[in-house]
């Protein structure tokens, strides 16, 4: 994408898993990658989609929203993927954009769509379970000897 060319939001990813299966059909091995940003602030999501194009070119980016965006790379096994994973983490984090990621290959973790969907989403999952802890980790604060955390939403929780 040159400098001066007008950028276009990603695809939807509503027929995301129709267009997974294609590829699949087509390609022996391909990654899946799930890229979610935490918080959503104008241009983040063009700023991701950006990343990933001057990274991997060739692959397919499809959207859901502000916060998620779908990677599909086809002829790519799992080094390919995690270092598109990795680059794209370090990149964001240089930025100061929290983004999380959910990686998934197949035929490793799969032979269809659903199964390779499903693996990106459970990885994601993942991720986002470590982030919400990490963070709750970070916001405790002590009251009159009782140690209280701020969830995600802000709320106090006592533990």
């Amino acid at each position: 994408m040159a400098a001066t060319e007008e950028w276009t939001e990603p695809r939807s990813l509503e027929h995301f898993d129709a267009e997974l299966g294609e590829v699949m059909s087509s390609s022996r091995t391909g990654v899946v990658l799930l890229l979610e940003l935490v918080s959503s602030w104008p241009l983040q999501m063009r700023w991701l989609d950006r990343q990933v194009d001057l990274l991997a070119p060739e692959a397919i980016r499809r959207s859901s929203g502000e916060t998620l965006l779908a990677v599909l790379l086809a002829d790519a096994g799992l080094p390919r993927g995690w270092r598109l994973r990795n680059q794209l983490l370090e990149r964001a984090q240089a930025h100061h954009v929290s983004v999380l990621a959910g990686l998934s290959s197949w035929p490793v973790q799969g032979s269809t769509s659903m199964d390779v969907l499903a693996a990106a989403a459970a990885a994601l999952l993942d991720e986002q379970s470590s982030y919400r802890q990490s963070i709750t980790e970070e916001l405790k604060v002590y009251l009159d000897g009782r140690e209280l955390a701020l969830d995600v939403a802000g709320d106090f929780l006592t533990g």
